[in-house]
């Protein structure tokens, strides 16, 4: 409620900025104060487990039975406060603050009653959370942990509770699977595959596009072979039957670091390219990002899964916000004219 309240004359980015800081700022309070207090950089341990009449829950399948009932409970309430009068002001808010106080709602008082209701809602995630852990430390509260969050909300849809849910299932889904060197590399190319399926017509051109990877990748990696056995002298990260297809077909050296950075900055430019050109340009240059994103993938991405999640659910992200402006389940905002 006192951040709700400084922040009243912001709004959208700014207001996100002084979220930020705020979330930054906790961080570096709390690992610079008294251990004995706060617990400092060290952290607080020994939290209690959630416990009525006698009975405990300390398996991870009882929280996870826990955080699915109180999902739904939450779920129900905010879909009642969200239909109600306030929740009827509160879209009038975000949709045209003028409009709103053109009306006589109060908007300020608005502001603040969101900022409070949804810090209850963290509060709430944030005693589950500590339960499960049986600890926290500073470093579970940081700007990466806040961005995921951000995601979640962006690519289900703002202001949709089932897209709240949606985005959260899909983010968490993909950061797990980036984190085993099998599943990331279902994802990576499943997404590619989606991706050209859902874009590329008529369907000779998908076929073409295809058909091109296939062959650019097998001929390249030959010639490059033949002309230094060095330079196809790696193993891929995808491990399985990912990594026995793709021996062939990607190129990664002894030392793929350097060359892996080298081909990021040439897949992004590849990607520009493909939004600049048109017709027959546009598919030979889908057909060559998508072996450079390959051999990237192979060489350098796929081994740094913590650089390579923020990557991928940007990418996400991007695609999902072009394809969906409003997210997956969220709703058109009313402009009042």
């Amino acid at each position: 409620m006192l951040i709700g309240l400084v922040a009243l004359r912001l709004s959208g980015d700014y207001f996100a900025i002084v979220t930020l800081f705020v979330g930054q700022a906790f961080v570096v309070f709390v690992n610079n104060v008294d251990p004995g207090t706060l617990g400092g950089v060290n952290g607080l341990f020994g939290l209690d487990n959630f416990h009525s009449f006698g009975a405990q829950i300390q398996s991870p399948l009882g929280f996870y039975y826990l955080a699915l009932a109180m999902t739904v409970v939450m779920a129900a309430i905010l879909h009642l406060l969200d239909t109600s009068r306030t929740g009827r002001a509160w879209r009038a808010l975000r949709d045209d603050p003028l409009a709103a106080e053109a009306m006589t709602m109060p908007v300020n008082k608005l502001k603040v009653m969101a900022f409070s209701f949804a810090a209850m809602v963290g509060a709430l995630a944030g005693t589950v959370f500590a339960a499960q852990q049986d600890t926290v430390f500073p470093t579970n509260f940081t700007a990466n942990i806040l961005i995921l969050i951000y995601a979640c909300l962006v690519l289900g849809g703002v202001g949709s509770i089932a897209g709240a849910v949606l985005g959260g299932i899909v983010v968490t889904a993909a950061e797990n699977m980036l984190s085993s060197p099998t599943d990331a590399g279902y994802l990576f190319y499943g997404l590619i595959l989606i991706a050209l399926v859902m874009r590329v017509r008529p369907w000779r051109n998908l076929a073409a596009v295809l058909a091109g990877v296939v062959a650019l990748g097998y001929a390249t990696h030959a010639i490059v072979s033949a002309i230094s056995p060095d330079a196809v002298a790696g193993s891929p990260g995808s491990v399985g039957w990912i990594g026995s297809a793709v021996r062939g077909y990607v190129i990664v050296p002894n030392r793929p670091a350097t060359f892996g950075n080298v081909l990021y900055v040439v897949m992004i430019c590849g990607l520009i390219a493909i939004v600049r050109l048109k017709g027959i340009r546009q598919l030979i240059a889908v057909i060559v990002t998508i072996y450079v994103a390959a051999c990237c993938w192979e060489s350098r991405l796929i081994v740094n899964p913590a650089i390579t999640t923020q990557i991928m659910l940007g990418a996400i992200l991007i695609v999902t916000m072009a394809a969906r402006p409003n997210g997956l389940l969220g709703t058109r905002r009313v402009e009042v004219v």
